[in-house]
Order: C-alpha cells, then structure tokens, then sequence
C-alpha cells in the first residue's frame, strides 16, 4: 500500500490510501447529470454488433469460432495483465515487446480509460 501525506491548512496528515483520509467531504448537494452521448451511442452500435453477432453465430465456420477464441483471450489478456496488473497496479515489470503486446490486446478490447454514460459536473 502507498502511503499519502496531504497538507491542510496549518497541519499535516498521513493516512494509508485515500480510501481512508477523513479529511475528505463530498459537495453539498446533488450534483447535476448529464448524458455523454458520444459514449451513449459508441455503447449501443457496439452491442448492436454482439447482438447481430449472436444472430450470425451458428452459421460461423469452424476456424471463424477458434479465431474469435484466440481474439477474446488476446484481449483479456491485453485487459487483465496489462492495463489492470501492469500499468495500474504496478504490480510486475515487462519488457518492452511484452508491454507492446499487453498494449494492442488492451486497445482490441474496446475500453477507454472513463466508459461513462452519466458525467456529473
């Protein structure tokens, strides 16, 4: 865990992650919502497709099926041990051709760094 040191007014404090800073207040108030649209449609083309997807499923070949296997775990992998294990944990260190590889399977999986559908302002 990383310790964080935060300076209010006259007097410092550290606390173990920010999780646990009781310093912190949320605003009074409720806080407007408003729709991402651009996200709200790159979302719903993108499940359109899975769904169109699906329709078309039972009639995919053989080598189209092992192909669309090879693609997920790719991209899972790109997800799980690059973007989450390795760039924000910090939790091992890659090679460069490693870190290469981690950084196309993450982009093939289709996530932003912020998915939103709601923003608050």
């Amino acid at each position: 865990m990383t310790e964080t040191q935060t300076h209010h007014g006259d007097r410092d404090t550290s606390s173990v992650d920010d999780v646990f800073d009781d310093t912190y207040r949320e605003k009074e108030g409720k806080q407007p919502r408003v729709l991402v649209w651009r996200n709200i449609a790159l979302m719903t083309l993108l499940h359109a497709g899975a769904l169109f997807g699906l329709i078309l499923l039972p009639s995919a070949s053989r080598s189209t099926l092992a192909w669309t296997v090879a693609c997920y775990v790719f991209s899972a992998l790109g997800v799980t041990a690059g973007a989450h294990r390795l760039w924000s944990h910090r939790s091992y260190k890659a090679s460069f051709p490693l870190r290469v590889f981690l950084a196309f399977g993450n982009s093939m999986a289709f996530q932003a760094d912020e998915v939103v559908m709601f923003q608050r302002r």
